[in-house]
């Protein structure tokens, strides 16, 4: 998706690329991105921050998270939980925190969001959480990119009311948006990701 939609150019911001990965443990956008800078945009200077529900964090369930926590121990002064600790996006003061030492960064281009169960066995279950975090993500995403900015965002259905009113309401704040199904993606699962 990086190369595919040219979600990464050369930074205008001083040689400085800033981008926010929301729900990312254990980590893929940030390795993808890592990965794409080194190899595409030499000599990028690259900032970014990272925010999940914190695997250290005594009040999350362990049901509820990804516990894989290499990333986050190798990278710590990266990741960001928010006042409480809890790192959970959907709180207001967790959001605002993120605008705030974002702000402190610069220029904000890009904007990831893995956060949906993606998981077709539990999907009705799952369902209403999903929605919850997704808007909470966006709303997250939109206070915190700059102009210009690119948002990615992890959805598990698109055929329902809430998907398609956040798709629409998206798509009212970009100058274009996409559906795609990456090709390393399980063919028989429903992940799909809004660009």
């Amino acid at each position: 998706m990086l190369s595919a939609y040219q979600l990464i150019r050369s930074p205008a911001d001083h040689g400085k690329f800033v981008s926010l990965h929301l729900c990312e443990a254990p980590g893929a956008f940030v390795s993808a991105t890592h990965h794409y800078i080194q190899s595409k945009l030499t000599g990028t200077r690259w900032d970014w921050v990272a925010s999940s529900l914190n695997p250290h964090f005594e009040g999350n369930g362990t049901k509820d998270m990804i516990t894989e926590d290499i990333l986050i121990n190798e990278t710590g002064h990266h990741w960001y939980f928010g006042p409480d600790n809890s790192g959970d996006v959907r709180l207001r003061e967790n959001i605002e925190g993120i605008w705030e030492m974002l702000s402190r960064r610069g220029t904000v281009m890009l904007v990831t969001a893995d956060g949906c169960s993606g998981d077709t066995l539990e999907l009705e279950e799952h369902q209403d959480i999903d929605h919850q975090l997704q808007f909470c993500e966006a709303v997250t995403a939109m206070g915190s990119l700059s102009e210009g900015g690119h948002f990615v965002l992890k959805m598990s259905n698109l055929c329902d009311h809430a998907s398609v009113c956040l798709v629409y309401l998206l798509s009212s704040f970009f100058k274009q948006t996409s559906i795609c199904k990456p090709t390393m993606s399980d063919s028989s699962g429903c992940e799909t990701y809004l660009v």
